[in-house]
């Protein structure tokens, strides 16, 4: 028996599967990372595929079958094109996101780094523009940081 979700979540990665669908990896509040099924989402009239951008902060209504999690529909709540506008924002955000979707286990919930995701997503739109690489390196390694002190793999700083 299938049952139903709804969850809001934060749209990390997607990849095409088979011919017409898309696999989207979204960490959400309630069931941590998820890797969900977007059927059809590569066809150019799809429903789903416009809300699930990447960077995008969603509500999601998800079936659960018998191998894979599946969109059955889905809203976007939150864009952020200031991310979008930049090159170096925008590079920014990937390399933080493959970092969590390297990092994490599917459906282990963490709050924290849901919060984690949507501050760097918020404090990244509102970020002026053209960021140097060397400041775009500080603040990645100031989300790495934070990420992995979130993990439990903070060092110990002992003087």
């Amino acid at each position: 028996m299938t049952t139903l979700t709804h969850t809001q979540g934060i749209v990390l990665t997607k990849r095409d599967w088979a011919e017409a669908d898309r696999l989207y990896a979204v960490f959400t509040k309630a069931h941590g990372k998820l890797e969900l099924l977007g059927r059809g989402a590569r066809k150019p009239l799809a429903k789903l595929a416009p809300h699930l951008e990447f960077a995008a902060e969603a509500d999601l209504l998800i079936v659960h079958g018998k191998t894979m999690e599946t969109i059955a529909g889905v809203e976007r709540q939150q864009l952020f094109p200031g991310i979008y506008e930049d090159m170096q924002k925008t590079l920014l955000t990937h390399q933080a996101f493959q970092l969590v979707d390297a990092g994490t286990k599917p459906k282990q919930a963490d709050t924290a780094l849901y919060h984690l995701l949507h501050a760097w997503l918020v404090f990244l739109d509102a970020a002026p523009p053209m960021l140097t690489q060397e400041r775009s390196a500080f603040l990645f390694g100031s989300f790495t940081w934070q990420f992995l002190s979130l993990l439990g793999h903070a060092p110990q700083l002992l003087f």
